[in-house]
């Protein structure tokens, strides 16, 4: 348990340390990328996590908002991976091509920079209600739906929907900002 606590505080900690860094100016591109890495690694390893305690529950059957939650937990992590993968790519791409006359770091345009401004923001509000989700599923929070657990409940499902949907969001963001690499002129 010592080291599952671990775990969570280390990956808790670099994601803060990236989240600071990815909203300075110039350290924007190697925090993506170490976002990117960071992310990648903590889905695979809440994977592994969630899925364990799928299927052997710590303290009794999972309720049905326990499920939920993980797997809305679990799709957000992948949607997120993907979007920054796709996200990562574009900045290096458009690095790559446009470094020699723009200089480092690169500048994407005004309509664009807003856009991956408000990637960034959604992207570390959904770390901030996971992290809650996630506390809540680790400390074996009681959702049954009792009369005075309606809250509760209500409270699980509305962050599991809220970050699903920001995820896919989070996607569009990508894609969209994806299609300006390709753009010739900048």
């Amino acid at each position: 348990m010592a080291l599952r606590a671990l775990n969570y505080t280390a990956f808790f900690t670099l994601y803060v340390i990236c989240f600071a860094y990815l909203f300075r100016s110039n350290s924007g591109i190697i925090a993506l990328g170490s976002l990117t890495i960071l992310h990648s690694a903590c889905t695979l390893f809440l994977g592994n996590e969630i899925s364990n305690m799928l299927i052997t529950p710590v303290n009794g059957p999972n309720e049905v908002i326990t499920i939920v939650a993980m797997v809305a937990i679990l799709l957000t992590m992948g949607m997120n991976a993907a979007a920054l993968i796709i996200i990562m790519l574009m900045v290096t791409a458009l690095q790559k091509k446009y470094s020699d006359r723009f200089g480092t770091p690169f500048n994407l345009p005004e309509k664009e920079e807003d856009q991956f401004y408000q990637f960034k923001s959604i992207g570390l509000a959904i770390f901030i209600m996971t992290c809650v989700l996630l506390y809540l599923i680790v400390q074996r929070t009681d959702f049954n739906v009792q009369s005075s657990n309606y809250f509760k409940f209500f409270l699980i499902l509305a962050f599991s929907s809220t970050i699903f949907g920001l995820s896919i969001k989070q996607v569009i963001h990508a894609r969209q900002l994806s299609r300006l690499k390709d753009r010739s002129v900048i």
